[in-house]
């Protein structure tokens, strides 16, 4: 993540803020669509483009093995 990134940090819905791993990432971009957004992490610094499923597994050190079917 660059140092001066001029995004500021943008407000949950209430429905997220439920799910409390989103307190421990800092959400800099909604997706338009689908469940996708820019977070960065308050502890790594790692800015991620992905779900909530991979904020859990990031933070809590869970390995995510995708399976295609082709």
């Amino acid at each position: 993540m660059a140092q001066n990134d001029e995004r500021a940090a943008i407000e949950l819905d209430e429905q997220q803020l439920k799910n409390s791993l989103w307190n421990h990432v800092v959400v800099l971009e909604k997706a338009s669509s689908g469940g996708n957004v820019v977070w960065t992490c308050k502890y790594c610094a790692s800015e991620y483009r992905e779900s909530y499923s991979i904020v859990k597994s990031h933070l809590l050190n869970i390995y995510v093995i995708f399976i295609y079917n082709y």
